[in-house]
């Protein structure tokens, strides 16, 4: 099919912004559908997916239709130009006529929210870049936190902090402090330049007593990850034995930031929780038949998989 799987990145608005700028149109259409049509808005969604699928997409020059099957299916536009002999009736003609006016409605309202989006776009842009060594300040989104540990009081800027490395045109990594355990890496949107008082900008030792002048986010914001519970387990055959691996949930996370740990790294992580895991779930551990091997190859002993 010559498809390319391209993982995208978290925080970073210009990854899969041609979905989100078509789901933003479709919610504006049907917004505006339901408006006009407050009775009968659910004989309208038909009509109204047809039309979409059957408009001109701007960047690709051809509509969904095209580009899925190949070819644009007759719509009612091709039946209203036929002559009057070859009409089937005039209920028929109603009807072409009625999803007729709603097509040219929807393309309209299409066109217009898009022209309307990339004025307001345009319009806030701003040619930005930031240098290794600048100070700026960071915006923080809820997301980047555990569940609960966020709330609407807490600061919306904090820093300032160093750029310590540039990551092509939009992405930036940021000197963080180590209490708030978050990804370093932002995009050029969370940044703001910190204009502080005239003058040198003070050693990296001092750098504390600035940042105090500038609200922060509590510590405790984001506290440490620890492992609430295990999930699941799994032996995984190798070609030179094979290793166990662990469904670990972390407390303060939600059940989708659940991850695999491999035996011996859940035993350093929670010993007691390994070992209770084990006694329960893993009777034949304490055999010698089925070794456990890590991924890297190095062999992980008995007391690894045995409490």
């Amino acid at each position: 099919m010559g498809t390319k799987l391209l993982f995208s990145s978290a925080f970073h608005p210009q990854t899969d912004g041609q979905t989100e700028v078509t789901n933003r149109s479709l919610g504006n259409l049907l917004r505006c559908l339901v408006a006009d049509h407050a009775g009968s808005w659910d004989f309208v969604l038909p009509q109204a997916e047809f039309a979409f699928n059957n408009s001109v997409n701007r960047s690709t020059g051809c509509t969904p239709f095209e580009v899925v099957f190949g070819f644009r299916p007759h719509t009612p536009l091709n039946l209203h130009s036929l002559t009057l002999p070859a009409r089937p009736s005039e209920v028929a003609l109603d009807f072409s006529n009625y999803m007729k006016n709603i097509h040219e409605e929807v393309k309209r309202r299409l066109s217009l929210n898009t022209e309307a989006y990339s004025t307001a776009a345009n319009t806030r842009w701003k040619d930005r870049q930031f240098q290794v060594g600048d100070m700026v300040l960071i915006r923080l989104k809820p997301e980047r936190f555990p569940p609960g540990s966020f709330n609407k009081l807490h600061a919306r800027r904090v820093g300032p902090f160093k750029v310590v490395k540039k990551l092509g045109l939009n992405a930036y990594v940021i000197e963080l402090p180590v209490d708030y355990r978050i990804s370093p890496i932002f995009n050029i949107e969370d940044l703001t330049q910190f204009h502080g008082p005239e003058g040198p900008l003070p050693a990296t030792s001092d750098l504390t007593t600035q940042q105090d002048a500038v609200i922060r986010v509590p510590k405790n914001t984001a506290p440490r990850d620890e492992i609430a519970s295990i999930l699941d387990h799994q032996f995984v055959t190798t070609l030179r034995g094979g290793y166990y691996k662990f469904l670990v949930q972390w407390k303060n996370r939600p059940q989708s930031d659940s991850i695999w740990l491999q035996a011996s790294k859940l035993h350093r992580l929670h010993p007691d929780l390994f070992a209770a895991c084990v006694l329960q779930n893993l009777p034949e551990s304490s055999s010698s038949e089925r070794p456990a091997i890590d991924a890297n190859g190095e062999h992980v002993s008995q007391a690894e998989i045995t409490p």
